[in-house]
């Protein structure tokens, strides 16, 4: 949890995509399946997506995986809610997992 704080704070303080994207790795690293952090570390892994490296782009596709499995109506209610743009989500899961991405799109 202590990552993902840095990472938030950081990212509040509006530093730099690296300063931020460490620590939400750190955070992805040392709790990989952690409930209560996937939302939150989805919000902000989407936020610098453009900033990802191919290994956060991988952490950030396993997270959305796991959030998926774990918690689909909380993921449903973060986009219809605009914290998580279809969009972002679409870009990543199109080219490796598009039955998800189907799954996704189809609503409840």
């Amino acid at each position: 949890m202590t990552w993902q704080r840095i990472a938030r704070t950081r990212a509040l303080l509006e530093r730099p995509a690296a300063d931020v994207i460490e620590p939400l790795k750190m955070s992805i690293y040392s709790g990989r399946v952690e409930p209560v952090l996937l939302l939150g570390r989805l919000e902000l892994g989407y936020r610098y997506l453009d900033s990802l490296d191919a290994e956060g782009r991988g952490l950030l596709l396993d997270q959305t995986l796991l959030a998926w499995t774990a918690q689909p109506r909380e993921v449903r209610k973060a986009i219809a809610s605009g914290r998580l743009a279809l969009a972002d989500i679409r870009a990543l899961l199109q080219p490796r997992e598009p039955a998800i991405l189907a799954e996704m799109e189809a609503g409840p």
